[in-house]
């Protein structure tokens, strides 16, 4: 690694994922700033030290935490160090299915050329900002009072002739409410929202379905 700068020496970022490939790419797109490799579970050691002395502290977060369902790792981050800053990597355009207290986060595609992203998350590592590029905000879904009325039907798995026979409404009406959720959740399919929800119950709880259907995140 380069000989760091005063100010690089005050910069870290964290990178939350079990990707070494992507690990060791970030690392050298950005050789001037101390990155730090932290897993899904959670199991990092001998950073304390260097972290408490930073005053600049950014999470990259692998999105592929939704497919693992481990949330150990993001926790004791959050925990640990409350005044990081959070940058999740997304392969998905328009995925919008967060925890609640991820309303001030920023995303970046990962898909995108290695030139743009380090155009686009160098400001962040070194504490500025991210001009307000566009697509850099978190997406939250808002529903409509229909929508919130079936939401956590549609989570849990409910089929739409049940729902439809116990609301005494016809199967089209569930069906396109339930389209309409899960689309604006960023899913094709509903079997694919109902896994995620599933895999990730340790944010994805009945806490976080009645902030959604209050429409107040945390």
């Amino acid at each position: 690694m380069d000989v760091l700068t005063r100010s690089e020496k005050e910069t870290l970022c964290l990178v939350l994922t079990d990707n070494h490939f992507l690990f060791y790419g970030l690392s050298s797109l950005f050789n001037h700033i101390e990155l730090h490799h932290i897993p899904y579970d959670g199991a990092f050691c001998n950073v304390t030290t260097d972290i408490l002395s930073a005053k600049n502290i950014t999470i990259l977060i692998d999105c592929n935490i939704f497919i693992s369902g481990k949330w150990h790792g993001y926790k004791a981050l959050n925990q640990c160090y409350p005044q990081a800053k959070r940058v999740w990597l997304t392969r998905w355009s328009h995925w919008a299915m967060w925890p609640s207290e991820c309303i001030r986060d920023q995303q970046l595609l990962s898909t995108m050329s290695t030139r743009l992203l380090f155009k686009k998350l160098s400001p962040m590592l070194n504490g500025r900002s991210a001009n307000n590029a566009e697509g850099d905000a978190l997406d939250f879904p808002e529903f409509n009072v229909k929508e919130k009325k079936f939401l956590a039907s549609f989570l849990k798995g409910k089929e739409v002739n049940f729902l439809a026979k116990k609301s005494m409404r016809s199967e089209k009406t569930i069906y396109t409410l339930r389209c309409a959720i899960q689309y604006k959740f960023g899913f094709r399919t509903s079997a694919w929202m109902v896994s995620i929800f599933y895999r990730n119950n340790e944010v994805f709880n009945e806490t976080w379905i009645h902030q959604l259907q209050k429409g107040t995140p945390i």
